[in-house]
């Protein structure tokens, strides 16, 4: 084992470069051959020619992408190891969206863990997060929210949300892919006297997540005499970029659903509601409590409190990203 990590996981600018596989984790942009977390854009680009990910994880991507969501596309379910080259592989449910998955590489003797983004909080709406059960020689672990210590409780957050409002039609921008399709069955679960609309961007996720066994709940596509029907009694979601077009509104309840504490100060905005489907810095903390591994590296956000945290564990700890690695024919 290196110093710090593994000496054949390296972290490039493109993304995580497993060496001897001679593939990418979740790279930044098209490359030859991918092994994917999850759907979202910042994990799964497209162009890619050879992509491994989970089968709802390609289901997502081809709605999003078409052909663009790679020349060759395998699927492969949870728990079912696949070989690249010589390093086995297997997807592990990771808890953030569906498809989601914790990346596991076994490589002579040694195993890592990348575990994408994951969520291990209240209320997950796809597969709950699992952990490896075996010895882990290196975690890679997301960070994105190493600085806040705990986010709100998901039905303790909504609750307030519809107080806040005070009666007001409540328009919540939401990422269309993952946390629409989870905020929308939380408000048919908590709040069935509701009427959910829902941008048409969103109705190709929301429906392959009915078709996965996740059902959103009762909703429908947003029309105007459908809203003014219901007297305010409702909740439209839309595309962050669709929420910015209402900055002169002043007829719904604005919010941004997001666990990122920026949105509480901008101006456009009537409220917060705290909502992610990422790890706080508690969950983090007990996700590698648990596996204890012999090292974590660090990618994607705020580590320096957690690298504290870990080496009062015992556990080292350091940021993948200021790791220095040789030169490697890529």
């Amino acid at each position: 084992m290196a110093a710090e990590g593994l000496s054949w996981i390296q972290k490039k600018k493109q993304g995580l470069w497993v060496v001897p596989g001679r593939f990418w984790l979740d790279p930044g942009s098209g490359v030859d051959l991918a092994v994917i977390s999850h759907a979202h854009a910042d994990h799964f680009p497209p162009g890619c020619d050879t992509v491994y990910a989970t089968p709802p994880t390609l289901s997502l991507a081809l709605a999003r992408y078409s052909s663009r969501a790679g020349k060759k596309r395998n699927s492969i379910p949870f728990h079912q190891p696949f070989s690249l080259n010589g390093v086995q592989v297997t997807f592990i449910p990771a808890g953030h969206v569906l498809g989601s998955a914790q990346i596991l590489l076994e490589y002579q003797g040694e195993t890592a863990l990348y575990s994408g983004d994951f969520y291990r909080g209240p209320l997950p709406f796809c597969q709950p997060l699992e952990l490896p059960g075996q010895k882990i020689d290196l975690l890679i672990s997301e960070s994105t929210f190493g600085k806040k210590e705990a986010h709100a409780d998901p039905e303790a957050s909504l609750r307030d949300l519809i107080t806040q409002a005070n009666g007001r039609p409540i328009l919540a921008g939401t990422y269309v892919m993952g946390k629409a399709q989870r905020l929308t069955r939380l408000v048919h679960d908590f709040f069935p006297e509701m009427k959910i609309f829902i941008h048409k961007e969103m109705l190709p996720y929301h429906r392959i997540y009915a078709r996965a066994g996740f059902d959103p709940g009762t909703y429908s596509l947003y029309r105007r005499g459908e809203a003014k029907a219901a007297k305010g009694k409702f909740i439209y979601l839309v595309p962050p970029r669709i929420l910015s077009s209402y900055a002169r509104d002043i007829f719904h309840y604005k919010v941004m659903a997001s666990g990122w504490e920026k949105f509480l100060v901008l101006p456009t905005l009537d409220g917060h509601f705290d909502l992610s489907d990422h790890a706080d810095a508690q969950q983090i903390l007990q996700y590698i409590e648990e596996i204890r591994p012999a090292q974590v590296g660090f990618v994607h956000g705020y580590p320096e409190d957690l690298i504290s945290a870990c080496q009062a564990m015992k556990i080292p700890a350091f940021s993948l990203e200021k790791v220095k690695f040789p030169p490697s024919n890529l």
